[in-house]
Parts: structure tokens; C-alpha cells; sequence
């Protein structure tokens, strides 16, 4: 594998991950959860999703590059 289609590929995940959070943020607030108590706990929540939607997605090709720096 190229490192430099990997290292792209991570960015770009980390970055739609950063989106998704987002967008379920502004679900719930286009839902009406606009609430003071409920809009730090779905913000905390959508980033922890997003962040592991963006590992999940970048671990594949991160590993199958790492095997090939070990000659496996």
C-alpha cells in the first residue's frame, strides 16, 4: 500500500467523523432537543460517536500498512 493514499484516506475519516458528529448534533437540535441540560450530554455523546466512526473506519487501512512494514 502507499503511505500517502493511507495517510489521506485517515484524514479524510477523522474529517467525516468530525462531520457525523455534527450532524447528529444538529439532528437533535432540529428535533427540539435544544434543551440546557440535554445539549452538553448529545454534544459529548455525537463527538465520542464520530471519533469512533473515524478510528473504525481508519483502522483497517492502518493496520494492512503496518503488516506491510513488517514484511507480513
Amino acid at each position: 500500500m502507499n503511505p500517502v493514499r493511507v495517510a489521506f484516506y485517515v484524514i479524510s475519516m477523522i474529517a467525516l467523523g468530525f462531520h457525523l458528529s455534527h450532524a447528529i448534533q444538529s439532528t437533535f437540535q432540529t428535533f427540539g432537543f435544544n434543551h440546557p441540560v440535554y445539549s452538553p450530554i448529545i454534544k459529548k455523546a455525537s463527538l465520542f460517536i464520530g471519533v469512533l466512526l473515524g478510528i473504525g473506519f481508519s483502522s483497517v487501512p492502518l493496520y494492512v500498512q503496518l503488516m506491510s512494514f513488517l514484511g507480513k
